[in-house]
């Protein structure tokens, strides 16, 4: 996707040709006419409206957790938002999911009512500048929650064409997510942020790297080398470097009984003010209702019950590929056991079922066990 100032390239529209050429060139002459005007606009928050021609169901609580990822995102990032509306989300058939921005806007384009890799895009497109696409990529895969497979760097894969690739279709999406992961493993989101703003939409491959040195005061292929275990040691190994996973923490705050904690699914989606979705990507929780909860360093069961799914996602930086757990998904009433020192700290979970299965009473449930100190 192009953007030229003002001037955006649209998608193609599938089913729908002509609209789409006649609103290409509307978009060439005047873009502000022409940016999904006859969808309606179903649903408004803080900083993000929903548009849409579709006729299914959104659930109640889409736009709020939208808000709130957003907000997430930009607190990462270390920047404010601007208090108003500055994402347009607009679910409708299109080839490719894009970002674009139209007039004070950014519009979301996509055939998936809710896909974070968007969003991402959407805040730091309106708080940072422009830098080269394998940043702006890696960001995205890095914040959007859907826990790709861990990928190492290919040995012997060169930088330059990642480093210099102008559009977005030309890169590797998961070398580009390797380079930012790797960043904010070794340096923080703070580091991250100085290294994008020295790396503007041009930069060559050698003045990446000069960035990176200056920035950081070692060459930019410490980045991609091994990682020492038990360094001192007789035993000591090295350890490939691995992608990170990072999801951003949004949800009801749901305190600890005891030993025992519990969220409930969706009862209903539309009626539902805290439901989510439905989203096709969480398969095992299509429409969810998001918690965070705050994991010690102990044994945990996880069971839930009534054809309830959940996903748990840690909203911390995970690089280690040993961790199985890094992202744990339960399907259906079962329970699943793990280990002490996995999933510690603050993760997000969706607790959730199917759209067909709504309205739901009861509506199920995730429970959470303690097993040891």
């Amino acid at each position: 996707m192009g953007e030229m100032g003002n001037i955006v390239f649209s998608s193609y529209h599938r089913g729908s040709s002509d609209h789409s050429l006649a609103c290409t060139l509307v978009l060439l002459l005047a873009p502000s006419g022409c940016s999904g005007d006859e969808l309606e606009v179903v649903a408004r928050g803080r900083y993000v409206e929903l548009a849409t021609a579709h006729d299914e169901p959104i659930c109640g609580g889409t736009v709020s957790f939208m808000d709130q990822y957003v907000e997430g995102v930009a607190a990462l990032l270390g920047e404010p938002l601007p208090d108003r509306i500055f994402v347009r989300y607009e679910w409708i058939d299109v080839e490719h999911g894009v970002t674009t921005k139209v007039g004070d806007q950014r519009v979301v384009r996509d055939d998936m009512l809710l896909r974070p890799h968007e969003l991402v895009h959407a805040v730091h497109r309106e708080v940072w500048p422009a830098s080269r696409p394998f940043m702006h990529e890696g960001l995205a895969v890095l914040l959007d929650s859907e826990g790709v497979a861990p990928y190492s760097w290919p040995e012997g894969a060169a930088l330059d064409p990642m480093f210099e690739a102008d559009r977005s279709e030309d890169l590797e999406y998961v070398q580009a997510w390797f380079f930012v992961s790797q960043v904010v493993r070794d340096h923080g989101f703070d580091g991250l942020r100085e290294l994008w703003h020295a790396v503007p939409f041009d930069a060559t491959a050698s003045e990446i790297r000069d960035a990176y040195r200056d920035n950081f005061g070692r060459p930019i292929t410490a980045l991609f080398e091994p990682e020492i275990m038990y360094p001192g040691e007789d035993f000591e190994i090295e350890v490939a470097r691995h992608t990170c996973y990072f999801a951003v923490c949004v949800g009801e705050q749901v305190p600890w009984q005891g030993d025992t904690w519990s969220g409930a699914a969706p009862r209903d989606c539309e009626d539902d003010p805290v439901a989510v979705g439905p989203s096709p990507t969480n398969f095992l929780a299509p429409v969810w209702r998001p918690y965070v909860v705050e994991l010690g360093e102990s044994e945990h069961r996880f069971t839930t019950s009534d054809s309830v799914g959940a996903f748990i996602r840690p909203c911390q930086l995970r690089c280690s590929v040993d961790d199985d757990h890094s992202y744990l998904g339960l399907d259906g009433a079962r329970s699943t056991d793990i280990g002490p020192h996995v999933l510690t700290g603050p993760v997000r979970i969706e607790v959730g079922r199917e759209l067909h299965d709504l309205p739901a009473d009861p509506p199920g449930t995730l429970v959470i066990e303690r097993l040891s100190p």
